[in-house]
């Protein structure tokens, strides 16, 4: 399929009191963008009925809905404790993200699009968790190579990030899923697959705490809550 006919169609949560106040509910506030410890299943049961989609040129004209995205973190945790010791880092690109430009990344993913819709079969009801699930590992499998085994997809947290002073941020028309995507091991030959993105490569915890003024917004988020304390 097309670049085109991919972003014709995107899905999110339209904006207005009924999210800010289900965000709020779950404690994703302008004071706290990232919030973690919630069930996966009944966290989506909740946001929900606030699911909807349309043409994207509508959604980024308009600014009238947050767009649902696809946080997936390639990492390697310690088998005994759990605790991160590798994340894999690269470099953004410019073009439909020239907002982040230039900025380190550790999430794969992005939009949720037409073709990643899932329905509950009995009721042919939308449904949101399946749906950004599916798009999640869609875009992770377009986007990264890495040849070594997953072993485990674990939810982390939501970020409804927003900038009331700087209205062309981008986290103040998305909202991100954020995953742990564990693997075996940091395999060298981890790359992105996109020519226009430099893969850094993996990074230590300390390698990591020392690049993170370079980090963008979402990932120092999650780095600020996932990195062991020293």
């Amino acid at each position: 399929m097309s670049a085109k006919k991919k972003q014709e169609f995107t899905l999110g949560y339209k904006k207005g009191p009924e999210l800010t106040k289900l965000l709020a509910e779950l404690g994703c506030t302008k004071e706290t963008p990232f919030v973690t410890g919630h069930e996966e299943e009944a966290m989506f049961e909740k946001i929900d009925d606030l699911f909807m989609g349309q043409r994207r040129s509508k959604t980024e004209a308009d600014n009238d809905m947050r767009q649902a995205i696809g946080y997936m973190i390639p990492v390697v945790l310690n088998p005994v404790s759990k605790r991160v010791e590798q994340i894999f880092v690269y470099q953004r690109a410019a073009g439909s993200e020239a907002k982040l430009e230039g900025n380190y990344s550790i999430g794969v993913g992005g939009h949720v699009e037409g073709m990643d819709l899932v329905f509950d079969e009995g009721h042919r009801v939308l449904d949101a968790h399946e749906t950004i699930c599916k798009s999640s590992n869609r875009e992770y499998s377009e986007e990264i190579d890495i040849p070594c085994n997953l072993k485990d997809v674990d939810y982390l947290g939501l970020i409804a990030e927003t900038d009331d002073e700087n209205h062309g941020y981008i986290g103040n028309t998305h909202i991100g899923f954020v995953y742990l995507m564990e693997l075996e091991y940091a395999h060298t030959e981890t790359k992105m697959k996109d020519p226009r993105y430099t893969s850094i490569g993996w990074m230590g915890v300390e390698e990591l705490r020392s690049n993170l003024h370079r980090m963008e917004p979402w990932a120092k988020l999650v780095l600020d809550h996932i990195l062991p304390e020293v």
